[in-house]
């Protein structure tokens, strides 16, 4: 391929279309503590420049990950909070902050301690239950924040996890039992979960008036080892309302990004058919998920995003194993573009800043389509 000169913007998208590119588009994702410290140690005073410094091109608007976690943009009605800490979200899922330690510093997670639905048996249990609405976020900054960010390709969108949402309403164990024995209370549940999303995501894009570059969503499907469910119930449960999310955001221009942890080969080309065309993040570490295979099998089909494992090299390896794991990343994913670059998961504290640091600066030396 050619060298050009592209904006971060045009970059992103000759690469998601398998065109040619100056260099592989570089993002970035991590945990706030993360964050922190690599602003500390770079001396960033935001976000922005800090991914400047990490030459990164994308830009996640508002709101972004989990809506239900950007209390800044909520306008609904009040959420009830507990005097032990705990908290109710806009689904009625009652969490508690927890503390944790590594050996790089703390972090805290939240931890499901309530399912307001685990015990129910009939659909009209379900419908009885206080649903939220779309309407209940202010997206009125999401044009304003892709303008200020018109030379970056800028991610947004609600991000809609189905699956993820409709199992905390029940607890894991339940809702997949429900699965076998309760499939009408599972699928009104999952019903509900997809129109809260449609509501949100379609005033999302109407909001935006044509500025974003890219919609992200997903749920994670996979373990370690295989799926938390059968294809077919996959199918039966969750892939028309994804088909149906994807089919919103390209009726509004918008490339699709789908999010999904774990062993779920077997989904790609699901994925393909539905018109999906990023897959993240590429856990390399589950089962099937095999660089060199995925881009032999899907890779004129599909933009792949992630690939560096958080599992095992970015928080275990040393600062050259890491710049090793990079380079061999790279020659796998870069022919033909369709990839960009990040670790497999959001950076989590347990990683050294020197091997994030070490990441960046080779996808950076290395990322180049000569």
């Amino acid at each position: 391929m050619e060298k050009s000169s592209l904006s971060s913007k045009q970059r992103a998208l000759a690469a998601i279309e398998h065109r040619a590119l100056d260099r592989v588009p570089i993002d970035y994702s991590a945990k706030p503590e993360v964050t922190e410290r690599l602003q500390s140690r770079l001396g960033a005073a935001s976000l922005q420049p800090l991914l400047e410094q990490l030459h990164v091109d994308f830009w996640y608007v508002a709101p972004v990950d989990r809506i239900v976690f950007q209390h800044q943009l909520y306008c609904g009605p009040d959420l009830p909070r507990y005097p032990d800490g705990s908290w109710e979200d806009i689904w009625g899922v009652r969490f508690r902050p927890v503390e944790y330690e590594t050996t790089t510093g703390p972090g805290v997670y939240q931890e499901t301690v309530r399912a307001p639905l685990a015990e129910a048996t009939t659909v009209a249990e379900v419908e009885r239950h206080r649903w939220p609405k779309g309407s209940w976020y202010d997206y009125s900054g999401v044009a304003a924040e892709c303008d200020r960010f018109a030379d970056w390709a800028t991610v947004g969108g609600a991000w809609a996890t189905i699956f993820g949402d409709a199992w905390r309403l029940q607890g894991i164990e339940v809702f997949l039992t429900n699965m076998v024995y309760a499939p009408e209370v599972i699928q009104a549940i999952v019903e509900r979960v997809e129109q809260f999303y449609t509501e949100a995501n379609t005033e999302i894009f109407r909001r935006a008036r044509s500025k974003l570059d890219i919609f992200y969503m997903g749920s994670d499907f996979g373990t370690q080892k295989s799926m938390f469910m059968s294809r077919k119930m996959w199918k039966q449960f969750f892939a028309p309302g994804i088909a149906r999310a994807t089919a919103l955001a390209r009726k509004h221009g918008l490339k699709v990004m789908f999010h999904t942890c774990g062993a779920i080969l077997d989904l790609i080309p699901d994925f393909i058919e539905m018109g999906v065309d990023i897959l993240d993040p590429v856990q390399v570490a589950a089962d099937g998920m095999s660089l060199v295979k995925l881009k032999r099998e899907f890779g004129r089909d599909l933009c792949f995003h992630g690939g560096i494992s958080t599992q095992t090299v970015l928080p275990f390896g040393t600062a050259q194993e890491v710049r090793d794991e990079v380079r061999r990343t790279l020659d796998i994913m870069m022919p033909g573009a369709g990839y960009i670059f990040q670790p497999d998961q959001s950076l989590q504290p347990d990683v050294p800043l020197d091997n994030i640091l070490a990441m960046y600066e080779t996808a950076w030396e290395h990322g180049l389509y000569r």
